[in-house]
């Protein structure tokens, strides 16, 4: 049996993500130029006002702290990545065709995905890390931790790409201009 709960005092908002833990739950909202976090039913501003610039792009939750990916586009030749943990901004990277769209945590280590000077790479803890140094269209979409190993969802030439630790996974071929979302690793 489910239930419905209307989320108050939204100016429009969108609700982008969602996720549940034994701290409760927990959904990520964009409203009126402001994130937000949704917490078992309590709305609160995560960062205050998103910069005209700015745009919201994941979050994820780890035991009770709460992170936030915002990439921060000044121009097409200006951009940061940065997160927000607990609403204390953390600067992985800027410069030119810098890009991120996923973020996830393992055993309190940070892990974001995305691409830096037109490569697929992924920040731990701020630290960069190359997946591939091929000069191909690449580009990662999401990215998981499973037992110590980091796997990369993404496309190679608009054909689905997979990588752990940044060696190439061998996949059948798919269908031309597939786009992954997200990767999922279980045993």
């Amino acid at each position: 049996m489910g239930f419905l709960h209307e989320i108050d005092n939204l100016n429009g908002g969108n609700a982008y993500d969602m996720t549940v833990n034994s701290y409760g739950i927990f959904m990520a909202i964009v409203d009126g130029g402001q994130v937000k976090l949704w917490k078992n039913g309590v709305v609160t501003d995560v960062y205050g006002s998103v910069g005209v610039f700015d745009r919201f792009e994941d979050f994820y939750v780890d035991n009770n702290d709460v992170y936030f990916l915002v990439n921060e586009e000044k121009s097409v030749l200006s951009s940061k990545v940065k997160y927000w943990k607990n609403g204390v901004t953390h600067y992985l990277s800027s410069g030119q065709n810098v890009y991120s769209d996923s973020i996830f945590v393992f055993n309190g280590d940070v892990y974001v995905e995305g691409l830096r000077d037109g490569k697929p790479v992924y920040w731990v803890n701020g630290k960069l890390k190359t997946i591939s140094t091929e000069k191909r269209n690449e580009y990662v979409y999401g990215m998981t931790v499973f037992k110590g190993d980091v796997y990369c969802a993404g496309i190679r030439d608009g054909y689905f790409k997979l990588w752990k630790n940044g060696n190439t996974m061998n996949v059948p071929k798919t269908g031309v201009y597939c786009t992954p979302n997200d990767i999922v690793v279980v045993e």
